[in-house]
């Protein structure tokens, strides 16, 4: 009788110890739950941040390419009405030309050629010096996309390190669980178990 009174103890136990270890299984998996929904909180509000990012690159990207374009066509506008203020001194310098043949009218001609070449000439001078300050411009926009580019593919890559080391911390945790209730590790060694 006393043999199997301690057969009892000895069950009643083992049994309490399988309760213990159940239990902080238990609690260790409702606080890995836990971490698991601060984490998928987390990580959802990084993909949130993510795509806001990306939506402000777009937008950021977009807005320089159209001032890029703006550029290209202002440049575009300013050579053609710097071609068009050279055609027109030529042919003005031509006419002059053609009027230097007529002796009675050389002096007023060519006061009037000085005038309208000095006037192409200044009208030639703003239009290159407006060419400059729009070439700078768009140097400073490329230079500013650039920056813009770098910085948020720094943050992309941030984003991105700290969510694979979200998913590998989360991968090692669920491992310890699953290892801590293998039947197999139990103390009981319950045969229907294994």
């Amino acid at each position: 009788m006393m043999e199997r009174m301690k057969m009892v103890r000895e069950t009643s136990q083992a049994a309490y110890d399988t309760s213990a270890a159940l239990q902080a299984n238990v609690q260790k998996s409702c606080e890995l739950i836990s971490q698991f929904a601060e984490f998928e909180r987390k990580q959802i509000q990084l993909n949130l941040d993510l795509d806001l990012a990306k939506q402000n690159f777009q937008k950021a990207k977009d807005k320089t390419t159209s001032m890029e374009e703006k550029m290209r066509q202002a440049l575009a506008q300013k050579d053609l009405d710097l071609a068009a203020a050279q055609k027109e001194a030529e042919e003005k310098t031509t006419l002059a030309g053609e009027k230097l043949a007529s002796i009675g009218t050389l002096e007023e001609d060519n006061a009037k050629l000085k005038t309208t070449l000095a006037e192409a000439n200044k009208e030639v001078t703003r239009l290159n010096k407006d060419k400059v300050a729009l070439n700078d411009k768009n140097e400073d926009l490329s230079q500013k996309r650039n920056e813009l580019e770098a910085y948020l593919g720094g943050l992309a890559k941030k984003l991105f390190l700290m969510l694979e080391e979200f998913c590998q911390n989360f991968v090692e945790e669920t491992g310890q669980i699953e290892t801590n209730l293998d039947p197999i590790n139990s103390p009981i060694k319950d045969e229907a178990a294994m």
